[in-house]
């Protein structure tokens, strides 16, 4: 409908499938995926071979930034996008690699360095502080209240 809206079908060819199944993709082309979850993005994206990806994830960012640059690829844009009370992290991925450090999964290389993005930190910090106060109290969680209370101090320097 958007194309059609903004009459671009002769720039933009879009299709109906599952995943990516029974499209040809070369590796010049930009593939975007949306609105979905990580687990489903990473099974359309495991066999894809393109030098760029554009993803916006619903859920488990860190799991997403890990695997797709586990795949071959770094991370060269990311954008946060505040919607109708909704917040959308959308990350550009380019085939090649870069070394990231555990907060770069976490939070985003690119989003760590721009500072204009301290109103989806607070967001964060809230819903850190969310799954803290409701983590059952006991040692089999010890390590994830660590990593969290880690994270949140990172998070608390970008504000």
């Amino acid at each position: 409908k958007t194309v059609k809206k903004y009459h671009i079908e002769d720039k933009i060819q879009t299709v109906v499938r599952n995943g990516l199944n029974e499209i040809t993709i070369s590796l010049d082309d930009t593939v975007v995926i949306a609105g979905m979850g990580t687990h489903t993005i990473m099974g359309i994206i495991r066999d894809v071979v393109c030098n760029t990806l554009i993803i916006q994830s619903n859920n488990d960012l860190e799991l997403l930034r890990f695997y797709i640059t586990s795949l071959g690829y770094y991370i060269d844009k990311e954008k946060v996008v505040y919607e109708r009370g909704q917040y959308y992290v959308i990350i550009r991925f380019v085939k090649g690699r870069l070394e990231y450090e555990e907060m770069d999964y976490v939070i985003g290389p690119i989003l760590r360095k721009d500072h204009s993005n301290s109103e989806y930190f607070r967001y964060l910090l809230q819903q850190f502080d969310f799954i803290l106060d409701h983590m059952p109290d006991n040692v089999i969680y010890m390590e994830k209240r660590d990593k969290i209370e880690h994270i949140k101090k990172e998070l608390s320097k970008l504000i």
